[in-house]
Formats: structure tokens, sequence, C-alpha cells
């Protein structure tokens, strides 16, 4: 059974090119692109083996704060969570995966395989 990976972005394009890039790798997406107030129970509903957050979602959420209500949350904090960041400013960067508790952060510049590699190693 493939591993599905949850893809919480507010850009079509980005959601469409990254849920294009897993299935060629066999994973299985699904995606959030809006009301991202009830993120957390669409979580607990799917049950994904992973989640990849954008970080500027919208007024309402941002991904450093629906991070870590998913890590603070007993039934989907063993979740891992990448963080996709156009942030080049590693001090910046450190700064949001402190606040985030994610599992791990990828430029949004990020190479295929680098991705990929990235996946697999919370995946196994």
């Amino acid at each position: 059974m493939s591993k599905k990976i949850l893809i919480i972005d507010d850009d079509f394009e980005i959601r469409e090119c990254l849920s294009f890039i897993l299935k060629k790798y066999n994973y299985s997406t699904f995606c959030i692109g809006n009301n991202f107030v009830n993120s957390i129970n669409e979580i607990k509903k799917n049950q994904p083996d992973l989640i990849l957050m954008d970080i500027d979602l919208n007024d309402k959420v941002n991904g450093i704060d629906l991070t870590k209500q998913i890590k603070d949350n007993p039934i989907t904090c063993d979740i891992p969570v990448i963080i996709l960041t156009c942030q080049e400013d590693k001090n910046r960067v450190d700064e949001i995966v402190e606040k985030s508790f994610c599992d791990a952060y990828i430029s949004k510049n990020y190479k295929e395989k680098e991705l990929i590699e990235l996946i697999k190693i919370y995946l196994k």
C-alpha cells in the first residue's frame, strides 16, 4: 500500500506540482488548499503518513501555527511535518523550525531528488 502524503499549501500550482512529483514515486496524495482552520480535523480523519506544509497560508492561520497544533495534538503528533519555505535566511529558517516543531524543512527551490530523499527519511 502506498504511503499517503498531505500537501497543505494555498497555491494551486504548487499543490499540483508536488502531487505530480509524488505520484511518480508511487505516493498517494491529498491536498488542503483552503479552509486551513479545519485542517486538524482533516488530518485526524485521513491520517496521512507525512505532511508537506507551506509557511504562508492566509491571514487566519500560518504553517508555523498549524504545524505546532499538529505536534501538540496526541492523535497527530507523530506525523512527520516537512515545512516548505521560500525563506532563504538561515536564521529565519532556524527560527521557523524551532517555533513550529516541524521535523524538517526544504526550500521551495528544491530539486526533485532532494525532496524525495528527504521524504524517504521520514517514511521509513
